[in-house]
């Protein structure tokens, strides 16, 4: 399933090394679990809390898991809009969680219908959900805010919105908020985030290169992972 900021391309990568910093009964959490592309790679060798807070994604995760929701092959530009309209009057669902990200452009939040001669981003999407799922039968998953957790003793692997960077919704993401709550966290856990840069204080732990592509420019970006020194 797209999903903004996903890492489809890194996961496997990236997971190999969040599971390094693993004890045999320590377990791993992801406050921003998104689709899940890395914690996909955690399973079974580990026991795999997930959260997010945006609580249809995670209505999602817990159908498809719980009982084998399928979302649908092919979703149209009114039916589209017209799921937007019901997020926005305070509804939430498995089919509002799917919608709000799969069928949109760029796998942002409601940011518009996705649209391509050629394809068909709903059933891609399906496909894709499916067969990660296959791996998170045994993943606790949870809706909540990062920031109200105080965890103690787990791995923690986090891949917030990155700084600089579109949103995954209109609202801003405090980085400077973030970074202090990852400083508390690494005092009792080990901790592992995903960005592009961090404050000096951390130390790069794993980078990789890879092209990012918008429309018709194209730029070479540095995917990297952090840890508190």
């Amino acid at each position: 399933m797209r999903y903004l900021g996903g890492k489809a391309r890194f996961g496997e990568e990236i997971a190999r090394i969040v599971r390094s910093k693993c004890s045999q009964n320590q377990t791993i959490w992801e406050p921003f679990c998104g689709a899940c592309w890395v914690t996909q790679y955690f399973t079974p060798a580990f026991q795999v809390k997930c959260s997010d807070i945006y609580e249809p994604l995670i209505a999602l995760h817990c159908a498809v898991q719980e009982s084998n929701w399928e979302p649908p092959d092919f979703v149209s530009e009114k039916e589209y809009n017209l799921t937007r309209e019901r997020w926005l009057n305070g509804e939430c669902s498995p089919f509002i969680g799917f919608v709000g990200f799969a069928c949109s452009w760029g796998g942002k939040w409601f940011a518009g219908y996705s649209r391509g001669d050629d394809r068909n981003f709903c059933f891609e999407a399906k496909e894709s959900l499916l067969e990660k799922h296959q791996y998170l039968k045994h993943v606790i998953f949870s809706h909540e805010n990062y920031r109200n957790r105080h965890p103690h003793g787990y791995v923690i692997y986090c891949d917030p919105p990155y700084r600089g960077t579109t949103g995954y919704s209109s609202e801003i993401f405090d980085t400077r908020m973030f970074w202090q709550v990852v400083r508390k966290w690494s005092k009792e856990n080990t901790v592992i985030v995903s960005e592009y840069a961090a404050p000096l204080d951390f130390k790069i732990i794993w980078e990789a290169e890879h092209y990012s592509i918008r429309g018709t420019d194209s730029k070479i970006t540095t995917e990297r992972l952090f840890t508190l020194k």
